[in-house]
């Protein structure tokens, strides 16, 4: 609940941590100086457990309280003073229950008979782990996620009041103790410091390495498993329950060997389990897969969970959960102050706890990293061994050498060993599992390593691959560089414009979370006066910073307009004044973790709403993959409820970047905003540069976004589901555009009123937005569904009943719409249309006759340099002249050197060589101008480069051909694919295609005539014949094929080829 209050940065939890482990250290010491002198400690304890349960019901009202005093406190304050202001109100909110919590084992202990304690003690301390096994187990996995944390905190305190009437009822060594009682108490008490020295300071060392370990194990299991909620739970289960059964075992051990031999020996135990676990870790990726029958590293069930955590962390936790129960049996050796004894030496403990965690988490594994802190502590349980055999040991000098000495043997003998995490390994092998699990850790793994770095929250690192570099955060992908401009993917191109194209004004931004800088390097072209970049790891700063270093492009935080934060992101914007903030880009890590879901709440987005100015926009990133319906419509629904009006852009397939604004989006101002310099090149090379270009990547308009999201369960604080929900999905689920075709059912793409529909561009909005849906036939029917409500011209409404119907692969629908539009938009398209046809003549006669012209003329030239017609030529090329269009200006060069100089100009043209690559028609040409003037070998090439550009585009249709038939878009499938095959006819993917969308519409025969006419197009080409007699297998289509070596066969078809390829 407090990270809800004071955010997860390091120093965030270092203070609620600090708070609640000092308030058990004081309740544990304070009740062992008073817990010998209560009457009635049956009553003293039930009283504990009243007053702990009573805050607690009182922490549901209050804490909300204390995020809005901490807010309003904190605002105008300097770092320091905030850092006060949360440490006080930390303290304010945690100490009173911590101190009773610590204070309820030590009154217990009262209770217990007073020769011998310890072993009563040691049964009160297991059973009290345990219970925190079962809080830890049915919070993690079914409280929270279910009912949330206010039922769970409900539900712990009416566990607290249980306990407390247990022990009024049935705890009868609840009596008022006599004279002599007390005063015999008062005589053991006497000179306990000096007794318990040695006990107090083998505690302190115990706790600080039980703790330490378990920090940095968890550290390192979060990059295998993931740091979801589940696995954490999975964690502390096995954690806990390894202290448990260590009690036990230390309470069995000391029946039969002195109490300080056998601390020291499990501590010098621990270091050999500690060099096991280092051992076992890197064979995590190899077994995970297997167990799981998946090839996927990353576990998401709670069984896998379970097992992974507990194969570390188990032996070792029962190793250093003997540790607090030997301190107290070596006591009761010297005292039968139970109360007193047990209670010193549990806040000793704690302490030491509270050291070893904070010690290892915020200055051990920065500095040295996870490995060598596991063997520091490896070191410190080597000293606690030596001083407990020393302490021990009374036989001979030789003999207390050996206590001394043996420990440090034992860790330089662990040492020189040389275990390994293999961390390289660990970090990269949920991205390459199968290589993982084949070749296994080794140094290889390293080669691609850039950058490596141990940070205070998270451990980064920079890898080489095959387009760049690539950013990775515990292992898993954040960002990176790529070849080409931007640089980066698209959707950080739109997620850092959407903001500056759509808020009012752009003086102020907060951006949550730097990844590789890119969304700052947005927001500073998109002009924004002051950026605020809010980073919770600074290693993800200097990763970022090596990469624009290595590109050799300026790293935008260095520019005096940004300031960056090293902090929690959600802190800073709970700190922001009302309506000071113009903009709020937000890329949280990835939604699942533990705590991410917290960008994702009610709560939250109201914190972003008052931040913001009214005009102001706030950009959320949200991953499709691991995703599925029902948590998008939650994440939809959340923030619909706190802005009116949502919009969804999807540019590539990984993820949905939405904008949420309190008014509609302006879309015609966004338009005057994309021609400015700085931001125009990024947008154009993110093919975003146009109202159009933009528009048609919207996915959902705010009607549809309030639609899908209004049943939904909300997110909120007290119930982030969407952690919970997320983290039992597989690591390789993905939510595909075409379920969220489904999901909208049968809804208009732009609902009527719709701010985009209102856009001056709206009949070219739409027709590139149906160029994006062409493998969707639900998205394409919401266009449809759209066009009633749309203020369009009647040509333009012709022209998008024609882009509907080339869509769907109806070729003749689409000819007449584009026809009876007569737009220039509707012609060119028209002239598209023939090419790819073929229909030369019937586009020529058309060109020369319109009195409409398009607004390109390239289809037109390349009939015309198919149909090999002079004269044809120099009247298409007098059109596109007209016409002028930009792009098209070397073209039209190399066609009028042709026209004007026959052969001799278009060998001599300089362009050429570069349109030949996409314009076969005009390699054609000059191959065979070149075969006239004797320049074989210039012929030759030509030649190969005009089959070469037809296979290109044979590759473009039959892609498109694919990605139809994957979509369930039939028509389109078939046009595409025959297209592929007519330039292609030896296409076997293009045939395989085609035989599938045969098969599946019942046609077989059909099937069966594609696979074996691209059989007899490939003779001699024996694996592209392997692969369509595979796909024929798959399809049970009967070739009719003789097997090689055969003659003849009684199931050859009549046109069957000869297997035996002729000679070429």
């Amino acid at each position: 609940m407090l990270h809800r209050v004071f955010g997860v940065s390091d120093l965030a939890v270092a203070t609620v941590l600090a708070c609640f482990f000092l308030g058990l250290g004081v309740g544990s010491a304070l009740a062992s100086r008073i817990a010998g002198r209560l009457a009635r400690p049956a009553v003293a304890y039930a009283a504990l457990e009243v007053a702990v349960a009573a805050y607690a019901l009182a922490s549901v009202p209050l804490m909300p309280r204390l995020h809005d005093a901490y807010a309003g406190l904190g605002g105008s304050l300097s770092f320091e003073m905030i850092s006060l202001v949360r440490f006080s109100l930390a303290s304010a909110a945690l100490l009173p229950p911590t101190i009773a919590m610590g204070a309820t084992l030590p009154v217990l202990a009262r209770l217990m008979p007073q020769q011998a304690w310890s072993g009563s003690v040691t049964a009160l301390y297991t059973a009290n782990t345990l219970g925190a096994v079962s809080g830890a187990a049915l919070g993690g996995f079914w409280l929270i996620p279910q009912l949330g944390t206010r039922a769970s905190v409900i539900a712990a305190a009416v566990l607290g009041i249980a306990a407390a009437a247990i022990a009024m009822l049935w705890m009868r060594r609840d009596v008022p103790r006599s004279e002599s009682d007390a005063g015999a108490s008062a005589k053991v008490n006497t000179g306990r410091s000096a007794k318990l020295g040695i006990e107090l300071v083998l505690t302190t060392l115990s706790g600080a390495i039980a703790l330490g370990s378990e920090v940095v194990w968890t550290r390192v299991l979060r990059i295998i498993v993931h740091g979801t909620t589940g696995a954490f739970a999975a964690m502390l289960v096995n954690y806990l329950l390894g202290i448990a059964i260590g009690a036990l075992l230390a309470r069995r051990i000391v029946a039969r060997v002195r109490a300080g031999v056998a601390f020291g020996v499990l501590q010098s135990l621990a270091i050999l389990v500690t060099a096991l676990a280092v051992i076992t870790v890197p064979q995590l990726p190899r077994v995970i897969p297997l167990a799981r029958g998946e090839l996927d590293i990353v576990p998401h069930e709670t069984w896998v969970l379970l097992l992974a955590s507990a194969s570390i962390l188990f032996p070792l936790a029962i190793v250093t959960g003997t540790g607090l129960p030997l301190t107290w049996a070596m006591a009761a050796e010297r005292t039968t102050d139970s109360a007193g004894a047990s209670g010193r030496l549990l806040a000793a403990n704690t302490i030491g706890g509270l050291v070893g965690a904070l010690a290892t988490g915020f200055f051990l594994v920065p500095t040295i990293g996870v490995e060598a802190t596991l063997f520091t502590i490896a070191t410190f349980s080597a000293l606690a061994s030596a001083i407990a055999l020393r302490s021990s040991v009374d036989g001979s000098v030789l003999a207390r050498v050996g206590a001394m000495t043996g420990p440090f043997v034992l860790l330089a003998l662990v040492l020189a060993a040389r275990p390994t995490l293999s961390l390289p390994y660990l970090l990269g092998a949920a991205q390459q599992p199968l290589q993982a699990m084949i070749a296994g850790p080794s140094e290889s793994w390293r080669d691609e390593l850039v950058f490596l770095r141990e940070g205070r929250n998270t451990t980064v690192t920079v890898r080489r691959t095959r387009t760049g570099l690539a950013l990775y955060n515990d292992g898993r992908p954040e960002s990176g560089f790529s070849a080409g401009d931007p640089g980066f993917g698209h959707e950080l191109v739109l997620l850092g414009a959407l903001p500056g194209l759509f808020a009012e004004q752009r003086e102020r931004v907060l951006i949550v979370g730097i990844g590789a800088g890119h969304t700052t390097t947005m927001a500073l072209a998109c002009g924004f006066e002051h950026v605020e970049a809010v980073e919770l790891e600074q290693a993800v700063v200097d990763a970022a910073r090596l990469l624009h270093d290595a590109r050799g492009r300026p790293f935008p935080v260095d520019d005096p307009r940004v300031t960056l934060h090293i902090d929690d992101a959600r802190n800073r914007i709970a700190l922001a004044p009302s309506g000071s903030l113009d903009a709020v880009i937000s890329q949280p890590s990835h939604p699942w973790l533990a705590g991410s879901s917290a960008l994702y709440t009610t709560e939250f987005f109201e914190e972003v709403a008052r931040a913001l100015h009214p005009g102001g926009a706030f950009a959320l990133w949200l991953n499709v993959f691991r995703m599925d319906a029902a948590n998008l419509r939650s994440v939809l629904g959340t923030l619909s409820d706190v802005f009116p009006n949502v919009h969804g852009f999807v540019v590539e397939g990984s993820s949905l970047v939405l904008v949420a604004t309190r008014s509609d989006l302006d879309w015609d101002r966004s338009a005057a905003r994309m021609q400015e310099p700085a931001l125009a090149a990024l947008l154009r090379a993110a093919d975003l540069s146009s109202v159009p270009r933009l528009g048609a990547k919207l996915e959902l308009d705010a009607a549809s976004a309030r639609a899908l999201g209004r049943d939904a369960e909300r997110i909120r604080d007290d119930r982030p589901l969407l952690e919970f929900r997320l983290a039992q999905l597989s690591n390789t689920r993905r939510f595909e555009l075409r379920d969220l075709d489904v999901a909208r059912a049968h809804a208009p793409w732009l609902a009527p009123g719709a701010s985009l529909a209102a856009s001056s561009d709206v009949a070219r909005v739409t027709s590139e937005r149906i160029g994006t849906a062409t493998s969707r036939p639900r998205a394409l029917r919401a266009i449809a569904a759209s066009l009633e409500s749309l203020a369009l011209s009647s040509g333009d409404r012709a022209m998008l009943e024609g882009r509907l119907a080339d869509a769907r692969g109806d070729v003749g629908g689409a000819i007449a719409a584009y026809e009876r539009a007569g737009t220039p938009d509707a012609e060119a398209l028209l002239d598209r249309l023939r090419l790819a046809e073929g229909m030369h003549e019937a586009l020529l006669d058309r060109a020369i006759s319109r009195a409409v012209q398009p607004t390109e003329g390239r289809a037109m030239l390349e009939s015309a340099l198919a149909m090999r017609d002079l004269a044809t030529l120099r009247v298409t090329l007098a059109i596109a002249d007209g016409i002028g269009y930009p792009p098209e200006r070397e073209l039209r060069d190399a066609v009028r050197a042709y026209v004007d100089r026959g052969c001799d100009g278009i060998l001599e043209a300089s362009a050429v060589t570069r349109l030949a690559a996409t314009t076969p028609e005009l390699a054609r040409t000059v191959a065979e101008c070149a075969q006239r003037a004797g320049a074989s070998a210039r012929a030759e090439a030509f030649a190969e480069e005009a089959v070469r550009a037809r296979w290109r585009q044979a590759s473009n249709w039959t892609d498109l051909g694919q990605r139809a038939l994957a979509g369930g878009n039939g028509g389109l499938a078939w046009v595409a694919l025959n297209r592929a095959l007519t330039l292609q006819p030896t296409n076997s993917a293009a045939a395989i295609a085609l035989a599938r969308l045969h098969a599946r519409d019942g046609r077989p025969q059909l099937a069966q005539q594609v696979i074996l006419e691209a059989w007899r197009r490939n003779d001699g080409f024996e694996d592209a014949r392997a692969t369509l007699a595979a796909a024929a297998s798959d399809l049970r289509i009967d070739l009719g094929i003789a097997p090689r070596g055969s003659s003849t066969s009684a199931s050859t078809a009549p046109d069957a080829p000869d297997v035996t390829p002729s000679p070429r």
